[in-house]
């Protein structure tokens, strides 16, 4: 992210992270601090600016074709603090449309959920695609998505009864393929192990911390 807040979508294509992921959402270190975020079709994965903790924000999308496994899991152990759902509109999400139109992952309805892994804040983004406006979730079956239009509806869940995820664990799934887009604080050794256009498989690593032991890996 530049001192403006905005997310490089591809190289060259921007849109603006807090539009994405709503207000108030992160962190006030992060927030304060202006950081880069980064993710893995960058040429360079590591963000210039830190924050005051010496870690920086980066940033993962995956695209789940027509013919993909459309289910997604946790890349990590994290605790969900709170969902939000944005209706919008179901542009297609290929790689293709993603190069041409600014900003179609923070136009699409999605559903965000935020809260925090063992490096920070955790970001996990189920966006929708054309003809893909249905998103299920495992801890919330009642959600109801497929919503061109409307508010943006959240839910806060109270300390004690916040939902977790070990690295693995079932999120949901769409009815189709669409996107994942992960946005996470990690330390600034941090480095993703999957390039730009690479198919991911299940149980798949994305990234790691260096200097740490392989149970760092996301």
């Amino acid at each position: 992210v530049d001192e403006h807040g905005v997310v490089e979508q591809v190289k060259g294509v921007t849109y603006p992270l807090k539009v994405f992921l709503g207000p108030n959402v992160l962190p006030q270190h992060i927030k304060s601090s202006s950081p880069r975020l980064t993710d893995s079709s960058s040429s360079d994965n590591k963000s210039r600016n830190e924050d005051r903790h010496g870690s920086r924000l980066y940033h993962c999308v995956l695209y789940l074709g027509p013919g993909d496994y459309h289910h997604y899991h946790s890349p990590a152990d994290w605790t969900v603090e709170k969902r939000q759902h944005f209706p919008g509109d179901l542009l297609s999400v290929s790689p293709f449309i993603m190069k041409k139109v600014r900003g179609v992952l923070a136009l699409n309805e999605r559903v965000v959920l935020t809260g925090q892994w063992q490096h920070g804040f955790f970001s996990f983004g189920a966006v929708g695609a054309y003809n893909v406006g249905s998103m299920a979730f495992d801890i919330e079956p009642e959600l109801l998505t497929n919503r061109p239009v409307g508010q943006c509806s959240q839910r806060t869940w109270p300390v004690d009864r916040r939902p977790s995820f070990q690295k693995g664990d079932h999120v949901g799934g769409f009815r189709l393929g669409s996107s994942i887009v992960l946005i996470f604080e990690a330390p600034e050794n941090f480095e993703f192990l999957v390039k730009p256009g690479e198919r991911v498989q299940y149980g798949q690593a994305l990234g790691r911390i260096q200097q740490h032991s392989l149970s760092d890996k996301a």
